[in-house]
């Protein structure tokens, strides 16, 4: 009897694991990747963003620190701006146009967003 409830036990312990490796999908909402930006896109959006870059640097959660690396390692502010998205776009796991659009609209940068949903096809 006492080997019996041994055995179920194991058996419990076994199904936990399996459940807690399994990983989570969502076939009814896939994620689309969009890290893929490429470097001409990356391009056209530091240069729609560069006059608020420090505004959404913050907004996009970089600390005041990783602002300053941007402006010390980089020589003009659209580079300044494309090292920033580039590093969100690559390390952010929301980083998508759609979610950077509606950062941008959020604050209040509409011009930007206008021009990059024109280019990216976006409404």
């Amino acid at each position: 009897m006492e080997s019996e409830n041994l055995f179920k036990e194991e058996q419990t312990e076994d199904i936990k694991e399996e459940v807690n490796t399994e990983e989570f999908v969502d076939d009814k909402n896939p994620r689309t990747d969009n890290k893929n930006i490429t470097p001409v896109q990356l391009e056209f959006i530091s240069e729609k963003v560069v006059t608020d870059w420090k505004k959404l640097a913050t907004k996009l959660g970089f600390k005041p620190d990783e602002i300053e690396f941007f402006e010390q390692e980089n020589p003009n502010d659209v580079d300044k701006a494309k090292n920033m998205l580039g590093l969100w776009f690559e390390d952010d796991e929301d980083a998508t146009i759609e979610n950077f659009l509606y950062i941008l609209e959020g604050l209040e940068m509409n011009h930007a967003a206008e021009s990059i949903k024109s280019e990216f096809n976006v409404s």
